[in-house]
This record gives structure tokens, C-alpha cells and sequence, in this order.
């Protein structure tokens, strides 16, 4: 997506990371609805990581359907 690489993969480790921690607190989460928001965000970290790479197009409705969920969530 940037024509500086260095750009891409700072953005894309940001992101995967930020993903991790999510996906970490969502299974040391007790209550349900922290661990669904706490996914929401990882999966949403790692659609936004994909977009990064242009590996989200062929995905495109899928992603929708996903980001619509958790927007209505």
C-alpha cells in the first residue's frame, strides 16, 4: 500500500501486536461480553494488517459481514 516498506511493516507489527494483546486479554477475560469485544478488536487489527498487504480484497464481503457484526455488537 506505501511505497516505503519500512512504513508497511512498522504498521503491520503495530497492528499484529496490538492484535496479540487482544486476543490475550479476550481468553484472561471472565465475563462474556469482554471477551467478544476484546476479539472484535483482534480480528479488526488483523483485517487491518491484511488491508496493509492488499491480501483483503479477495475477502472484501466477508471482512464487511465481520465489521458489520461488531459495529452492531
Amino acid at each position: 500500500m506505501f511505497s516505503i516498506p519500512a512504513v508497511t511493516w512498522t504498521l503491520t507489527t503495530v497492528l499484529l501486536l496490538s492484535a496479540s494483546y487482544h486476543f490475550l486479554q479476550a481468553t484472561r477475560s471472565r465475563q462474556l461480553t469482554d471477551q467478544v469485544n476484546q476479539s472484535l478488536h483482534a480480528i479488526m487489527h488483523v483485517l487491518m494488517a491484511a488491508m496493509l498487504w492488499n491480501l483483503a480484497p479477495s475477502t472484501m464481503l466477508a471482512q464487511i459481514a465481520v465489521l458489520t457484526g461488531a459495529a452492531l455488537w
